[in-house]
């Protein structure tokens, strides 16, 4: 069993017009028990064969010395990239331990990017 026990309001969104275009992605991890830590990185491997216009993220978690009883809630430091070369449509996550090693634990879900002064990347203007 793995430590995480839920995600939570996790986000991804990028203004589609304007000087600021930041793509900004983040959350909450519950985990199972005190002290543990997380991140989240952009994976910079290969793109997605789907789609160039998903970018992939780490969640990147780091367990603690000892397990204690407690359910702990830690909120990611937010992912922000200023003017990024694309305008994106899902946010992909996987999940690893800091030492690069696969973990037990599902991701949390793919995320369609909310773009808040305009519609989607094939989206219907008003859909």
């Amino acid at each position: 069993m793995g430590g995480v026990y839920e995600y939570k309001e996790f986000y991804a969104i990028q203004n589609k017009t304007g000087s600021n275009r930041a793509l900004r992605v983040g959350g909450k991890v519950a985990f199972r028990s005190g002290d543990w830590k997380a991140r989240l990185e952009r994976d910079d491997g290969p793109p997605i064969p789907i789609s160039p216009l998903s970018p992939k993220f780490v969640l990147v978690l780091t367990p603690p010395r000892e397990h204690t009883k407690q359910i702990d809630e830690v909120t990611l430091e937010e992912y922000r990239e200023e003017n990024p070369p694309h305008e994106y449509y899902e946010v992909v996550f996987s999940v690893r331990n800091e030492d690069g090693s696969l973990t037990d634990d599902e991701p949390p879900p793919s995320l369609l990017v909310e773009h808040p002064n305009g519609p989607s990347p094939g989206q219907p203007p008003g859909g």
